[in-house]
């Protein structure tokens, strides 16, 4: 966010946060309440179970709350979610649920980071708007929600959010696989990112074929 700005008629605005003609050096991030760690991943469907492959997790951006510093900006961005039931004992699914999930721009920015981009493939690039169905190969578990720092439910290889079609869904499902489990001792588990020159079945292969632990972001 620091440009040279020598020499320009009007220096004020260029490259320079501002918000409401006030002008700061920078933008830090406000609280990201991640909340308390979640006890599990919640799995909504294991290997040998046919499922949709799109974004069906009803992700939204809530409005951002913007403070000030006498320096800088402080931004804090909300995700509202509400989640696919999810497998639980005795019963096929459990009831849904709210939460909201506050972070920041360097947050999203520093998940980035954690994420392996799939290779391209030679199949016709995938619309969120098809209804992709795949029956899942063994090891692949297709996650329900979010867990932020929680451990696995499910002893799978692959872990896949659903997000194709949904910006809100993909970072929110990209920041919660970017948090250490902290239920299996603080390890941060490996991130395949599906590009839009892959379709969604060649993501799950690639990611399978990697070997060990990961979490695909469809």
């Amino acid at each position: 966010m620091f440009l040279a700005t020598f020499g320009d008629p009007d220096p004020s605005f260029t490259g320079v946060p501002h918000r409401n003609a006030v002008c700061k050096h920078r933008i830090l991030d406000g609280p990201t309440l991640p909340g308390p760690p979640s006890p599990a991943w919640p799995a909504h469907a294991v290997w040998g179970d046919r499922v949709p492959l799109s974004a069906t997790e009803a992700t939204t951006y809530g409005s951002p709350f913007c403070g000030e510093r006498a320096d800088c900006f402080i931004v804090s961005l909300r995700f509202l979610h509400h989640e696919a039931p999810a497998l639980t004992p005795g019963t096929r699914y459990a009831a849904p649920a709210e939460s909201t999930r506050r972070t920041g721009c360097n947050e999203l920015y520093s998940a980035l980071g954690f994420g392996e981009r799939t290779a391209p493939c030679a199949h016709p690039p995938c619309d969120p708007r098809d209804k992709v169905e795949m029956t899942l190969p063994t090891g692949c578990a297709v996650l329900a929600g979010y867990a932020d720092q929680g451990t696995r439910s499910v002893d799978a290889s692959v872990y896949v959010c659903r997000t194709a079609g949904s910006k809100a869904a993909w970072w929110r499902a990209l920041i919660a696989a970017a948090q250490p489990m902290l239920g299996e001792g603080g390890a941060f588990v490996p991130i395949m990112v599906r590009g839009e020159s892959c379709c969604f079945e060649c993501a799950i292969t690639q990611t399978l074929g990697k070997g060990g632990v990961w979490v695909l972001v469809l």
